[in-house]
């Protein structure tokens, strides 16, 4: 009976929200809405509660199916992270089907939640009544290691009340993706193969149930998705303690309990690009701790159900490609440990792990299959060459290994390319990881940012008794630095890798603190003052490139002051919104976040797509037919544009936006609409005017002109041209377009037969484009 009342008090709950929020969507007009920021700020954080229960009450159903839940420490982690996996695989399905409507929005939090009651009210109620029996009592130590925690948990609320925080990243693709399966009401396959919404989509999925909300701006949306962002926070937190007891179970309970405070000593959280800002890292690192401590509960415990749990977190850990940076190690160091011991082990631990295994791939099907089912190659593109995949045009393998390439930054005073697949360069991350930028110097004020704490708390590890296992999580997080820094050494990508060291560090200290000893204290206390000192003021810098270089702290309280406002990139699209007709499809060229067009779209970025380069269709109509083809029917491109495709390809799209129907600028950029009928059109002849080398002077075929521009400071291709004259003017009249690099000052323009047509930018160079406007080139 008392189970009946608890559930019809939660149901009737729910129905009088919802029937609140509802009322107050029908009568409040959206202009009064979007003035009233505590209002707004309410609603969203009433949808993210309706999501975190949801994902905690089914996720809580699904692992006490696994094991009995007084048996396993960590259970509501588990819960947590098993919930978040449901809700996004359902959003992803229920997009395959089409179903992203808000009717959706509604029914899989509310079904998700009835489904878990009956698990989630009995613990609710065990841990009342031992709150009751036992109050929390904390000492002047673990008082001030809780304000000093949950100041932090404040700095990052205030990253996510202002949609203006969103880094570049997140508006180019993660929130970007979400809102084209919105605006589709289901997933989308890009035909021009784009990269990017071939990876696996777990953030963007569980965004999408943001960009579906029954709310009024776009504004709105951005900021329930951040604040979903936020949750995944929070569930990070709770998974550090049960992992910090696993690692050294001497430790007494009480003694783990702030444990997740060690989280905030790798201060990258605070600033921008690596903040609560949209992206997908803090929600891979979500599984990070999880992971490791499903194994490690799985191998003691050797039961089958146990091993699924550990498959099931491992299928989470892959909702992004970084999380290989601690998944690949531990598949290491599990598959010895399995065959070290496989002829003594008993029938369940011999097969275990493959029982997990078999639970991954099937839950991570979601991301695999589709790939397979729409492009031919599961994991499009990076296994082209054995599985063939589909869109792929010459230029592919050369465009993903580019793309493959890591960032030249430099550390030390020296580039760290060349030193990745070194042993001397990886024994040497092993160590500077922490000391060097490994990203770019504005993102943090030219300090390094990640935190050094778990370094220096490897010095106590030899004196610590019964550390075994606090030993095998620091050698996975070292091989997963060496991982990191021979894939994408990019300081956010360590993100994957925090959770675990946060565990490490807490349990260490933790156990220190546990001596006694004066001296020992003064160390922990110590070393959490010089962590204030060094990094205390980062959530303050003014370091973001995306919100008008506000620190996120600023940006966010900006908001309060500012109820009304819309997201500034959201206001700098309204103008193209009003000039697009709601089913256009729109061509994007020199133009990469797209969040807020609220249109679908086709990126032509090479490398970032594989399907279309430009240059290879040879004809300004091949080009013209193979957009149509992808159903384009509108083109935004800038004048000024950032595009690494070839030469000839830039100037085929120049000569195209020439034909464009009723083109017009709007701010930046230029649109205009794909004509019905494709011109007849081709470029007889390219002039190429340069000063340094890169390619000689003289005319030139469409063709050799063709392969992409490499990035700096490879070599350009060689080319060789149709026909040269000491003064390239000699070959004017044979030429379709001019192409003059930047800089050259002898080289004057074409003028009058030729319209300058744009200029075409690369990583050290740029080109100024013109197209021939009045006469025909005479053939040479």
């Amino acid at each position: 009976m008392r189970w009946n009342t608890a559930l019809g008090s939660w149901v009737l709950t729910a129905l009088v929200a919802a029937a609140l929020v509802g009322v107050t969507l029908t009568l409040m007009p959206p202009a009064a809405w979007a003035a009233t920021f505590w209002l707004r700020w309410c609603t969203t954080l009433g949808f993210t509660a309706l999501f975190a229960f949801a994902c905690y009450s089914f996720g809580r159903l699904v692992v006490e199916r696994l094991t009995p839940a007084p048996e396993r420490d960590g259970l509501a982690a588990f819960a947590w992270v098993t919930g978040v996996l449901a809700f996004g695989l359902l959003v992803g399905v229920g997009g395959l089907f089409g179903l992203l409507t808000a009717r959706f929005f509604w029914a899989l939090p509310l079904v998700m939640a009835a489904a878990g009651l009956s698990a989630v009210m009995p613990s609710l109620r065990r841990f009342a009544a031992a709150l009751a029996e036992k109050p929390l009592r904390l000492s002047a130590a673990e008082l001030a290691l809780l304000v000093l925690g949950v100041l932090a948990i404040a700095l990052v609320v205030t990253q996510v009340l202002n949609p203006d925080n969103v880094n570049f990243d997140a508006r180019w693709y993660h929130l970007r993706a979400a809102e084209r399966y919105a605006l589709a009401q289901g997933q989308v396959r890009t035909p021009e193969g784009d990269y990017l919404l071939a990876l696996p989509q777990l953030s963007s999925w569980l965004y999408t149930w943001a960009f579906i909300a029954p709310v009024p701006t776009l504004t709105d949306r951005l900021q329930l998705a951040l604040h979903l962002e936020l949750v995944t926070v929070l569930v990070t937190l709770a998974t550090i303690p049960p992992l910090a007891r696993a690692l050294l179970p001497d430790l007494p309970r009480a003694a783990t309990r702030l444990s997740w405070v060690a989280f905030f000593f790798f201060p990258s959280l605070f600033i921008y690009d690596t903040g609560a800002m949209g992206g997908s890292d803090h929600i891979a690192a979500m599984w990070a701790a999880p992971i490791l401590l499903a194994w490690l509960q799985a191998r003691a415990r050797a039961d089958w159900r146990s091993w699924v749990l550990w498959g099931v977190v491992t299928a989470g850990s892959l909702a992004k490609y970084t999380a290989l940076f601690l998944v690949l190690p531990l598949m290491l160091v599990a598959a010895v440990d399995w065959l070290w011991k496989l002829h003594t082990k008993p029938r369940v631990q011999r097969l275990g792990p493959l029982v997990a295994a078999a639970t991954t791939l099937v839950l991570a099907a979601p991301w695999w299959l589709r790939n397979w089912v729409w492009y031919h190659d599961p994991i499009y593109p990076m296994a082209q060459r054995f599985f063939g995949g589909t869109p792929w045009t010459v230029d592919g393998a050369y465009l993903l290994a580019r793309l493959s390439t890591p960032i030249a930054f430099v550390v030390g005073g020296l580039p760290l390319r060349g030193r990745e697949g070194t042993l001397d360069g990886t024994l040497l991350a092993l160590t500077d990881y922490w000391r060097e930028l490994y990203t770019w110097g504005d993102f943090t004020g030219g300090q390094p940012a990640f935190g050094f704490v778990f370094l220096v708390s490897l010095i106590a590890l030899p004196f610590l008794r019964r550390a075994k296992l606090l030993w095998l999580a620091a050698l996975l997080v070292n091989l997963g630095i060496a991982t990191w820094f021979n894939m994408k050494h990019e300081m956010r990508y360590l993100s994957m890798l925090a959770p675990v060291m946060s565990a490490v560090v807490a349990a260490i200290a933790a156990a220190l603190w546990a001596e006694g000893r004066l001296a020992l204290r003064l160390a922990v206390v110590g070393t959490v003052i010089v962590q204030l000192q060094v990094y205390g003021d980062l959530p303050f810098r003014r370091t973001s490139r995306t919100n008008g270089h506000r620190s996120p702290v600023e940006a966010g309280l900006d908001a309060l002051s500012r109820p009304n406002a819309q997201a500034a990139y959201v206001e700098q699209w309204k103008p193209v919104n009003a000039a697009l007709p709601p089913e256009a499809v729109v061509l994007l060229h020199g133009i990469e976040p797209g969040l807020g067009l609220e249109r679908q779209s086709v990126t032509d970025v090479p490398g970032l797509q594989f399907g279309l380069s430009y240059g290879r269709l040879g004809t300004v109509t091949g080009l013209c037919e193979k957009l149509r083809e992808l159903g384009v029917t509108h083109i935004l491109y800038s004048p000024d544009a950032g595009q690494l495709d070839s030469i000839a390809g830039e100037a085929l799209f120049r000569a195209l936006t020439l034909k464009l129907v009723s083109p017009q600028p709007l701010g930046p950029w230029m649109v205009g609409a794909l004509p019905e009928q494709c011109p007849t059109s081709t470029l007889s002849g390219i002039l190429y005017v340069g000063c340094t080398g890169l390619y000689k002077n003289g005319l030139y075929t469409v063709d050799a002109l063709a392969q992409p521009v490499p990035d700096w400071p490879t070599q350009f291709p060689e080319a060789r041209p149709s026909a040269e004259a000491p003064d390239w003017r000699v070959l004017l009249p044979h030429a379709s377009a001019v192409v003059i690099e930047d800089g050259c000052e002898a080289a004057k323009s074409p003028f009058p037969d030729f319209v300058v047509n744009g200029v075409q930018r690369a990583p050290m160079r740029a080109w100024r484009h013109f197209t021939r406007t009045t006469g025909a080139p005479l053939p040479f």
